[in-house]
């Protein structure tokens, strides 16, 4: 199967895997010859992608961190709790940034029956990730124009699981940070629409409102007890940076992953939980598509977090995320730049942990994009002279 844009799909190609709508209706099943009405309800619907089928793809399965199933059902249920959040603030009325801060402090945060459910959907794919055999991070592209936050939000807890894996966190720290990797940005839930879904730059304005939302989330959440501090913290902390340049307060990282036997700072700190996330956040957002601009291949991203690394990302951190995350997931396209195939396109069939950069590709199209139908496979691992470009 081929994950295929929605905009790619022609009259009459085959569906591999089912098609839902708001991840609880299903429209489509798998082997179903989508007609050009069915299309223009599907691009009606906001779904940006589906899986195709490709018989040069036979017996592939890209998979994600989380599994299809469990984000499915789990984004549904985030997706219906943050509705819940932003309807219980909403206001016909414009309210600034301060105004907004000081209603959320009045208020008693997020109620019991939201935090269950959140709860409940952090344990259930905090579980389904431990399960899995795998020990990279794969998160999958936003499926859907509609749930950002629901489907940004699932994917950073994927990571932040992951990455707390990597760094031998208990699993106490675990249940704590893959909570806070899901409401990391519950203060977005609290910004003006225009704001959010705007499709130009941000005003001088717009920007000083938006870099309220770590404040916004943070009242917002650590009112709940049983939130805990360090969770409400990712929220409050996950914009701020190495060099002391974030918000919003403008505190410094130390660029290492904290030992246990190391002291304690006496001056303010980024915590290891939001350094964490702040590496998975902006990976996830780079590979997703925004209205103001198109989602990065996986390589790119990782690129740009390469560069953060330092002064914006822990460096140390950044190194250990850079071993869990592969350059180019299965089931990524890719463009051969150099050899004997150089302007092939290929699909990723194989990754391995031993070569997380270095994949085996099987060719799809030539130059002309001329579908290749003969099967060639490249080991990356055996030729380490082929350099690959990701594609969208």
């Amino acid at each position: 199967m081929r994950r295929i844009s929605v905009d790619k799909i022609k009259s009459g190609e085959k569906t591999a895997g089912e098609v839902y709508a708001d991840g609880t209706t299903l429209l489509a099943g798998a082997g179903y010859k989508l007609s050009g009405k069915n299309l223009d309800r599907i691009d009606e619907l906001g779904i940006l992608w589906v899986y195709m089928d490709d018989p040069r793809t036979e017996g592939l399965e890209p998979t994600g961190t989380i599994s299809d199933d469990v984000k499915r059902a789990n984004k549904a249920k985030v997706q219906h709790a943050f509705e819940a959040i932003a309807a219980e603030y909403a206001t016909d009325l414009p309210i600034s940034a301060q105004q907004r801060l000081e209603s959320i402090e009045e208020q008693k945060g997020i109620s019991a029956d939201i935090f269950n459910e959140l709860e409940s959907v952090a344990k259930s794919t905090l579980d389904n990730i431990l399960l899995g055999s795998s020990r990279m991070f794969v998160p999958l592209p936003q499926e859907e124009r509609e749930g950002y936050l629901a489907h940004h939000g699932l994917e950073v807890l994927a990571g932040c699981v992951m990455m707390a894996r990597k760094l031998s966190l208990d699993s106490k720290e675990m249940a704590a940070i893959a909570i806070g990797g899901m409401l990391h940005n519950t203060g977005m839930l609290f910004l003006p629409d225009e704001i959010i879904s705007g499709e130009g730059e941000l005003s001088d304005d717009q920007i000083k409102y938006m870099q309220y939302h770590p404040v916004f989330g943070y009242e917002y959440l650590r009112k709940n007890p049983r939130v805990g501090i360090l969770t409400a913290h990712m929220a409050y902390q996950h914009h701020e940076n190495q060099d002391g340049s974030g918000y919003p307060r403008g505190l410094c990282g130390t660029n290492k992953i904290p030992r246990r036997k190391e002291p304690i700072s006496t001056r303010p700190q980024v915590h290891r939980y939001a350094e964490i996330c702040a590496i998975v956040d902006t990976f996830v957002a780079l590979g997703s598509p925004r209205p103001y601009r198109q989602a990065m291949p996986t390589d790119r991203a990782l690129d740009v977090i390469m560069r953060m690394a330092g002064s914006k990302l822990n460096l140390e951190m950044v190194k250990a995320f850079l071993s869990i995350t592969p350059r180019y997931p299965v089931g990524s396209e890719v463009m051969i730049m150099n050899g004997e195939f150089s302007g092939y396109h290929a699909i990723v069939w194989e990754v391995s942990q031993q070569e997380l950069n270095r994949p085996l590709i099987k060719i799809l199209n030539d130059p002309d994009f001329s579908s290749v139908e003969e099967s060639i496979f490249i080991d990356l691992s055996v030729q380490p002279f082929i350099q690959l470009q990701g594609l969208i």
